[in-house]
């Protein structure tokens, strides 16, 4: 006939240990799901967030080569403009005094005309000290950007009477 009705009891429903440890390895598994999702949003994260490091670093590598560019444009001017007073403005400033204190010594110009071309002189002098100043400047700020020492000396001033 059959198992006795104890016997038949026991094989259709489980005991209360074997309820527990079902419970147990079904909140195991849950448990091992979250871990799986956590470290896989950690990893996301990581990710985010070395992309958005790179697209800041690109950003700043971008600005730096824009000022960088910026800074060599300026760079040239001054060079521009410092060859213009020193081979042309200040040698015609200089001789035009020269000859305007001869012209004076000799009654041929009045002393407006000498002062004034000494102002002229002075003038040009300061500008030229100036655009040394910006060129020294801008060069400071290009080694600055690049992150060292430049090898090219910048123009140098000479240190006496004449301010060129």
């Amino acid at each position: 006939m059959g198992l006795p009705p104890t016997t038949r009891k026991k094989k259709d429903t489980l005991s209360v240990t074997e309820l527990k440890e079902a419970k147990l390895a079904a909140h195991q598994d849950q448990l091992a799901n979250l871990q799986n999702e956590v470290a896989a949003l950690r990893n996301q994260l990581r990710q985010a967030q070395r992309l958005a490091a790179a697209s800041s670093l690109e950003a700043l590598r971008n600005e730096i080569t824009a000022r960088t560019d910026e800074v060599l444009v300026e760079i040239a001017r001054d060079d521009e403009q410092l060859s213009l007073l020193e081979t042309g403005l200040l040698p015609q400033a200089e001789g035009a005094l020269a000859s305007s204190l001869a012209a004076y010594a000799t009654g041929q110009v009045s002393f407006l005309t000498l002062i004034d071309n000494q102002m002229n002189l002075y003038q040009l002098q300061l500008q030229w000290l100036d655009l040394i100043a910006d060129h020294e400047r801008n060069l400071a700020d290009l080694e600055y950007l690049v992150g060292e020492p430049l090898a090219a000396e910048s123009p140098t001033m000479e240190v006496s009477g004449n301010a060129h």
